[in-house]
């Protein structure tokens, strides 16, 4: 039962967190308790002798028309920065893709001063309560906190300065992608880094002599997440190893069979070990790179689409994909999870090559097809792709991108009839041909015929 807690608490956790309400909350909360606390501090000692030194507050009603104006003026920001959320979300949505909304709403420099301004109207409105007060030495006004009042309304006019320039630049289609890009690179580093130190085909060393039954999932959705620590405490107690055979983002349906472990397991078992997988039916999570990937390629589809017509925006996103790719191969076909022993327990399957390929570049060339830029663009990334992998000795790759080569020949052939433009997409194609052929030990006919009639 335990880990059905552990696997539902987290998926809770990580709904309320991907709110645009739960920054904002946290921080309006701590407001509410500092203003308490500057309440109960009103009329100590040390604030009456502050008051008598330095205060310029001397009546209930400045105290009150001061307060006043700070929470009305506040409350107009607040409306007015939520109104831009609104509209930037509207826009994200139809000019990039709904699926870069979640990233907007998560950012959290946004939702701080979402709360900030949340918070600082509940401590103008505490401080209100303070005001005419019977109080000692015939004091009759809450100095201390109307002063604080006038700091934080202050600072709500320079957060909303920031505000409206960081949203400005937050909807741009380079900061989105960037962001990305940044958080893919990051993902697929540390993928590397994961079985940088593991040889090659480890997986299939260890599941030799071995009989290793399937587990069937229960559920329906993308493969999200895994809970490594507690599955690798579970697995080592009962001693077990386990193979993930969906790879992170395939979408199951009940009774796929997910995953294998070298025991057979008993039903009790099946369902405790079924609680350390996630899965949704929304595919915007950003748990691992392949939906990176697939954003990524939203973007420039979107921007191939009639309505928004924007082909250097999709130039960008293949450039960028193209620094991924080259960097997906160095990560190994299975990533391996090591328990405290330096055993391996869990093996999960990566997405390959050809697959990451499929999924980004085939709509890519399919929408761009009568784009001469786009499609150079592609060509071009794949005559890099092919360097990169020559460079650092991955030429089994070089089959797999000879073949998309070809697919884009081929559909330059049917879909670019313009002489000039067929000429030059034709140089970068005998360009291509000629980095292929010069491979030892490659034959030019297992490959492609490459360049296209003029």
């Amino acid at each position: 039962m335990r880990p059905q807690l552990l696997n539902s608490f987290q998926k809770q956790w990580k709904s309320i967190k991907n709110s645009i309400s739960f920054y904002a909350s946290l921080v309006a909360f701590l407001f509410f308790l500092f203003a308490l606390l500057i309440r109960s501090l009103e009329y100590t000692e040390w604030a009456i002798y502050y008051k008598e030194k330095w205060s310029i507050i001397n009546t209930e009603e400045n105290a009150r028309l001061i307060l006043g104006t700070l929470v009305g003026g506040i409350i107009s920001l607040m409306v007015f920065s939520f109104s831009m959320v609104m509209v930037v979300i509207n826009n994200a949505s139809q000019s990039l893709s709904p699926r870069v909304v979640p990233g907007i709403i998560a950012h959290k420099p946004h939702q701080l001063v979402l709360g900030t301004y949340i918070g600082t109207i509940l401590f103008c409105l505490i401080m209100v309560t303070a005001v005419g007060e019977a109080v000692p030495k015939g004091r009759s006004t809450a100095d201390l906190g109307v002063m604080l009042s006038l700091v934080l309304g202050i600072s709500c006019f320079g957060l909303f300065v920031y505000f409206i320039h960081s949203i400005s630049q937050s909807i741009q289609v380079d900061a989105i992608t960037n962001r990305v890009y940044e958080r893919a690179l990051g993902k697929i580093q540390q993928a590397i880094e994961q079985n940088k130190e593991l040889p090659e085909k480890v997986f299939d060393k260890e599941k030799n002599g071995e009989d290793w039954k399937e587990v069937y999932t229960d559920t329906v959705g993308y493969l999200k997440n895994i809970h490594l620590s507690p599955l690798l405490s579970w697995l080592q107690e009962r001693e077990l190893k386990l193979e993930v055979v969906s790879r992170m983002g395939d979408f199951t349906v009940k009774g796929f069979p997910y995953l294998r472990v070298n025991q057979k397991l008993e039903k009790e078992e099946v369902n405790e070990l079924q609680t350390f997988f996630e899965f949704y039916q929304q595919e915007y999570e950003h748990d691992h790179y392949r939906f990176d990937f697939k954003q990524i390629t939203e973007i420039a589809l979107k921007a191939l689409s009639p309505g928004i017509n924007d082909p250097r925006t999709a130039v960008r996103a293949v450039d960028l994909l193209t620094i991924l790719f080259a960097e997906h191969f160095e990560i190994k076909d299975c990533t391996v999870y090591l328990n405290e022993e330096e055993k391996p327990l869990i093996f999960v399957r990566e997405p390959t090559f050809e697959e990451l390929l499929y999924e980004c570049v085939t709509p890519i060339r399919q929408y761009g097809k009568e784009d001469h830029l786009v499609t150079g663009t592609v060509l071009d990334m794949l005559k890099n792709l092919i360097i990169v992998a020559v460079d650092q000795g991955h030429e089994s790759n070089l089959s797999v991108l000879s073949k998309f080569v070809s697919s884009v020949s081929e559909e330059v052939d049917r879909s670019i009839h313009n002489s000039l433009d067929r000429k030059k997409l034709n140089r970068m194609l005998e360009t291509i041909e000629r980095l292929l052929n010069e491979r030892e030990g490659i034959d030019p006919e297992d490959y492609i015929k490459l360049c296209i009639d003029e």
